[in-house]
């Protein structure tokens, strides 16, 4: 409307101006000012003041152009090659000329991960934000993870570990989860050296765990750090954990009336012949004890219990014993969490102790080995001990390899009396051979092998560096992030 009001206005004064161009000056002069229209006060016009209707029509035509100019003059056109920075609804509020930016995504949210990048729409919508995480992009939350997340509730140990001195073992040492474990101070002594401690307690029938905070743990080639105790251990750690030597990690084993114990021998018949311990279960059924053909069966090994996670922590279980001797204990229960590495050119171990007389063979323990990378070329073991059998001779404890342990020869007793073999690698545990009645005579079978244990390894891509030994092999997982 502004705009045909000004060119209105314009095409008046046009008028305006030709009819006084074509008027005796005297009387333009006379009638300025008064209000009087000089068109409409003078009568008809000269034939010369007439203007003829092309030459009406140029000027109308001259003057909206010359509005038109005037009306736009000052405004640009909308950018299209450079969009407004900062969009609104509608049409730029600033002086640039831009249109608004298309949107490119929802404004401030997580869009995805790409490997170990989240990334999210900035706050305008205009553009993605890439950011990289520490640890690993959470597929599933759309969230960073800086730190890693031991399991079996240890985050709150491992933050303690930043800041903390190095455990460092250059000589075999031993220590004892029971005896050695303060309390009032929070430390456990270590080699002379009072390292931060914290007790957890167990959970679902496992044991207490002593939880170590250490900036580094490290035992050195030849040296041998041995852990006992009944309660099981683990080894939280700010920085790299490095076993050249060996960690033989004896805590921890089962001790309560469990499923996965041997069941117990005794005496039978009129010759008090003795049938077979069972051997201690956990990854896998413990061997049957062996029978004394004619006068009494053997007995059952232990089952298997827990779970492939080691969640909660727990170690192997102890075979059954006989009326002379105990049977082997079970491997005990270790964890071992890193926020940078572990790495295994040494051993761990946690293997199963052999059964005397005609006692079952101990399982092999637990072990779990947490971190963002894990590298094995040397070896960790949970191998179960093999059965006793005949006059206090004792099986095999499981080793550092990946052969069973052997169970023992029963001597005087005939027949195929040897203790069960204990588990090993993938190799289950044997029962124990069976001996024939001797009247008069006391007669003893071999008690079950022991089986293995469990070792699991978590990292941050579900694989191990490395093709060490593992007796059992490994369930493999992902470490946990926060």
């Amino acid at each position: 409307m502004l705009e045909l009001y000004g060119m209105h206005a314009r095409l008046g004064r046009l008028r305006g101006a030709e009819s006084e161009s074509s008027l005796p000056r005297q009387f333009v002069s006379a009638t300025r000012g008064r209000g009087a229209n000089p068109m409409t006060s003078l009568g008809p016009r000269p034939a010369s003041a007439v203007q003829s209707a092309p030459a009406m029509a140029s000027r109308i035509l001259l003057a909206l152009s010359t509005t038109f100019v005037i009306g736009c003059g000052n405004v640009k056109p909308e950018e299209t090659t450079n969009p407004d920075a900062n969009p609104d609804a509608t049409t730029d509020p600033i002086t640039d000329g831009g249109i608004d930016a298309p949107p490119v995504c929802a404004a401030s949210t997580t869009l995805r991960c790409e490997g170990s990048t989240l990334v999210s729409c900035n706050e305008l919508g205009t553009a993605e934000v890439q950011t990289g995480c520490a640890l690993r992009c959470n597929a599933t939350t759309l969230a960073c993870e800086d730190r890693v997340d031991p399991s079996n509730g240890f985050a709150a140990q491992l933050d303690a570990a930043i800041g903390q001195p190095a455990l460092t073992i250059t000589q075999n040492v031993f220590f004892s989860t029971t005896t050695d474990f303060n309390a009032t101070t929070g430390t456990i002594a270590v080699g002379g050296q009072q390292v931060k401690a914290t007790l957890v307690a167990g959970a679902g029938g496992a044991p207490e765990v002593v939880v170590l905070s250490v900036g580094t743990l490290t035992v050195a080639s030849g040296a041998k750090l041995s852990v006992f105790g009944d309660r099981a251990v683990a080894f939280t750690s700010a920085g790299d954990v490095r076993i050249a030597g060996t960690l033989e990690v004896r805590a921890g084993s089962a001790t309560a009336a469990e499923a996965c114990l041997g069941v117990n021998s005794g005496a039978t018949g009129a010759d008090n012949d003795v049938p077979g311990a069972g051997g201690g279960g956990f990854g896998q059924p413990g061997g049957n004890g062996g029978t004394v053909l004619g006068i009494g069966a053997g007995k059952a090994g232990g089952g298997a219990i827990g779970s492939g996670s080691l969640i909660p922590l727990r170690g192997g279980c102890s075979g059954g014993t006989d009326s002379l001797g105990g049977g082997g204990g079970g491997g005990g229960a270790g964890q071992i969490a890193s926020a940078t590495a572990i790495l295994v050119t040494g051993t761990i171990s946690a293997n199963g102790i052999g059964g005397s007389v005609s006692s079952g063979g101990g399982s092999g323990g637990g072990l779990l080995l947490e971190a963002p990378v894990v590298e094995l070329s040397g070896g960790v073991f949970a191998n179960g001990g093999g059965g006793g059998c005949g006059g206090f001779s004792s099986g095999a404890s499981g080793s550092n390899s990946l052969a069973p342990a052997l169970g023992a020869d029963c001597g005087g007793s005939p027949g195929t009396a040897l203790g069960g073999n204990g588990g090993a690698g993938s190799t289950a545990a044997t029962n124990g051979g069976a001996s024939t009645n001797r009247t008069g005579s006391i007669d003893r079978a071999g008690g079950g092998g022991g089986a293995v244990g469990r070792i699991r390894i978590n990292t941050l891509d579900a694989s191990i560096v490395g093709t060490g030994a593992q007796s059992p092999p490994a369930s493999v997982g992902l470490v946990a992030g926060r």
